[in-house]
């Protein structure tokens, strides 16, 4: 199936395959790019703005992890965001029940998002425990997951308050491997509900968290951790970049 993206008067028609991509121009104009990265900057720099809203991630098959009772905490003053939980269990494509154990807390991630919602790539990401997969034990050392997080959406309507959607890079863990969610500087998806139970109104204006004032413990944030189409990541990524230069831009 043929994927259009329009921007302006701008027509990408961009067919999936994974050597290459073919952009169309108004039908005028044909040229083939030999990787994904190349057209995706492409899409990038025609059609995405600001990322102060859902960034329409699309989610692959497993793997996925199942991240619950997740504490989140935003600090207008710090502008830090804040999010701990237990990353329960994964889906490998072959069970989708593999139980993570760990002793407390083992889903980590720290960004710093303006008061406009708007994210400084960086910050960081780690899932830990260990899991034992098809017989094989990982997290026994090292990590399951780490990262840092690139891209940062959020709703933006009452109706997705509680939402976000953020994309991590990769940067290690035992399952940072082909076969699972990819190698060291792949880009994946987190699908996340804080749950803030009305205490976000969409604004990071204001300090906010899901643990109705009781401090560490008491959220109920859930979230699953998935990898995303690599056009959409490439792109995702780019325009966290663009973000932060246009952050950090005089005013004119």
């Amino acid at each position: 199936m043929e994927n259009y993206y329009t921007a302006g008067s701008v027509r990408l028609n961009v067919a999936g395959h994974p050597h290459g991509n073919w952009i169309r121009f108004e039908g005028k104009f044909i040229m083939r790019f030999r990787n994904w990265a190349a057209s995706a900057v492409l899409v990038l720099a025609l059609s995405f703005e600001a990322n102060a809203s859902l960034l329409g991630l699309t989610f692959l098959p497993p793997p996925d992890i199942t991240v619950g009772f997740i504490d989140v905490d935003y600090n207008a003053g710090s502008q830090t965001f804040l999010a701990q939980g237990f990353a329960q269990q994964m889906d490998d494509g072959v069970l989708t029940n593999n139980v993570i154990s760990a002793a407390g807390y083992n889903f980590f991630l720290n960004a710093l998002v303006d008061n406009a919602g708007v994210l400084t790539p960086g910050g960081s990401f780690s899932v830990t425990g260990s899991v034992t997969l098809s017989g094989t034990p990982y997290g026994l050392v090292n990590p399951l997951l780490t990262g840092t997080v690139a891209a940062f959406g959020f709703g933006d309507t009452p109706a997705n308050y509680d939402i976000l959607e953020i994309v991590i890079q990769l940067t290690g863990g035992d399952l940072a491997i082909p076969g699972y969610y990819g190698v060291p500087g792949t880009l994946i998806g987190l699908d996340f509900d804080a749950n803030y139970g009305g205490a976000f109104s969409g604004s990071f204006a204001a300090s906010f968290d899901n643990t109705g004032g009781f401090g560490p413990g008491f959220g109920n944030g859930q979230c699953d951790i998935k990898p995303i189409p690599e056009p959409t990541a490439l792109a995702l990524f780019g325009l966290a970049a663009l973000a932060l230069v246009r952050r950090r831009s005089p005013a004119n």
